[in-house]
């Protein structure tokens, strides 16, 4: 019999893509190549009273961002409700991969041959429930896996197996400056996660580095597995010289006469220091940089432009 691993779905359901859900995404295609089987847990505002099919038809109508919304009158008493379930944990619920909802347009962000579960409004109730008690909101499977993966700083916690999460960085409290996060909110989160934790991952050295010292966290209960890319999708499609050659032809940019920055364009990515170095360079090359905007950058990267 196959060992298990499950794996949250919080980012995996995002409409525009996350670094996080890139990490959700190569972590699930791993655990397949190791010979494991792996399961999604996601947290859609799907009723678990709802017969198969509907189940199926609300999920991906959920990963489309179509699902309607709820007026505030019945998300008042949704939320009254919770105050008196949430203690009691909740158990997640099957979603049904029959192909009877076309479903290919998702097939870049669902983990392949995972089969996925549900809790209702799973993270926006254990966020709620964490800042009013302090408490990991507990989750149940109908059959347990042998490991939970959070992928992502999130309060649950799945009753009787391990479980593990992943810090990505603490950018929030080593450079608060930087993000808009409440800071104690993050703060008790990721105690929260070490405290609850069977182990931690992280994706890099100075994160792990950073975590043991604030936190005072045994380095044995830290692992960083570094992060993962697949790139044979790219690799097997087109030589690296039919790749230059596109991009000269679509951008004007020839090979060796840029610099790229490809992420998020955010304050802690320090994309504006990027900028001011390169200037100060005078490099006889072009900076391109490629990423959402995000608050105080454009701003920042306007100031240092009129000053070169």
């Amino acid at each position: 019999m196959k060992r298990v691993v499950a794996i949250d779905g919080h980012n995996l359901a995002l409409q525009r893509g996350t670094g996080v859900a890139t990490y959700a995404k190569n972590l699930a295609d791993n655990i397949k190549e190791v010979g494991w089987d792996s399961w999604t847990l996601y947290g859609g505002p799907i009723s678990a009273s709802q017969s198969p099919l509907l189940r199926e038809i609300s999920f991906f109508d959920y990963l489309g961002g179509t699902a309607s919304k709820k007026s505030w009158a019945s998300d008042a008493y949704a939320q009254t409700k919770e105050l008196f379930r949430a203690p009691l944990g909740y158990r997640a619920v099957e979603i049904p991969q029959t192909g009877k909802v076309e479903s290919r347009r998702f097939s870049g962000r669902l983990p392949e041959e995972s089969r996925i579960f549900n809790v209702e409004n799973l993270f926006n109730v254990s966020r709620r429930y964490f800042r009013k008690y302090n408490k990991f909101l507990r989750v149940r499977f109908p059959e347990p896996p042998d490991i939970m993966h959070w992928t992502y700083p999130l309060p649950i916690k799945v009753v009787g197996v391990p479980n593990i999460y992943t810090i990505h960085d603490l950018v929030p409290l080593r450079l608060p400056y930087t993000t808009l996060d409440n800071k104690r909110y993050y703060h008790r989160l990721i105690k929260g996660c070490i405290e609850n934790g069977d182990h931690i991952c992280t994706v890099s050295e100075k994160s792990k580095d950073d975590i043991g010292r604030l936190f005072e966290v045994p380095e044995s209960r830290i692992t960083n597995t570094y992060q993962s890319v697949e790139t044979n999708l790219v690799t097997d499609t087109k030589s690296q010289r039919d790749a230059e050659l596109e991009v000269e032809g679509i951008y004007g940019l020839a090979p060796q006469s840029y610099l790229l920055f490809f992420g998020a364009i955010e304050p802690k990515k320090n994309v504006a220091r990027l900028v001011e170095a390169f200037l100060s360079a005078r490099l006889d090359a072009k900076l391109v940089i490629v990423g959402a905007m995000a608050h105080l950058v454009i701003q920042k990267s306007a100031e240092l432009m009129g000053r070169g």
